[in-house]
């Protein structure tokens, strides 16, 4: 019998961060059990291979940031409100969930400096790098999945894991 273990983080954009994990198993496997999977280990290769996977400790990631006017470090030439930048960022993950090109989303929406260059990419980062709310959300993501509307002090976030 086999259990696959998986983790659903709900993510917010409004108010900032997670608002919850759900843990649980599915999948159990009707696979037959030989006797060969039904007798104990006794080589200690085989008991290594069982071991759980630890959580990554790096991760790559980009994202499509959108600011408002006076969150931090947003430039002067951002005037749009609170509510304006979330309904925006709200659109870029329509978009982005309808299949778009992530990094074309990046070069029209981020308010990121550089961001277009790079297609939004933020390149490899570990834990304690980026903002809690961020760090969360991204380090709950599968690879190739995409986060919810994220907000930080910085604005609104669109988040997707590559690995």
């Amino acid at each position: 019998m086999r259990r696959v273990i998986f983790l659903v983080a709900l993510v917010s954009g409004c108010g900032g961060g997670m608002r919850g994990v759900r843990s649980g198993t599915e999948g159990d496997s009707e696979a037959p059990v030989t006797k060969e999977a039904a007798a104990p280990s006794e080589s200690p290769s085989r008991e290594s291979t069982s071991r759980p996977v630890s959580p990554p400790t790096q991760i790559t990631a980009r994202h499509v940031l959108i600011q408002w006017m006076g969150c931090r470090n947003a430039p002067s030439s951002v005037v749009r409100t609170r509510e304006q930048a979330e309904v925006v960022a709200s659109d870029v993950l329509k978009r982005a969930r309808a299949g778009e090109n992530f990094a074309r989303l990046a070069v029209e929406f981020s308010d990121e400096p550089n961001a277009g260059r790079r297609g939004g990419s933020l390149g490899r980062f570990g834990k304690g790098q980026m903002d809690r709310q961020f760090e969360e959300a991204a380090f709950a993501l599968a690879p190739g999945a995409l986060s919810s509307v994220v907000e930080s002090p910085f604005g609104f976030h669109v988040i997707q894991r590559i690995e």
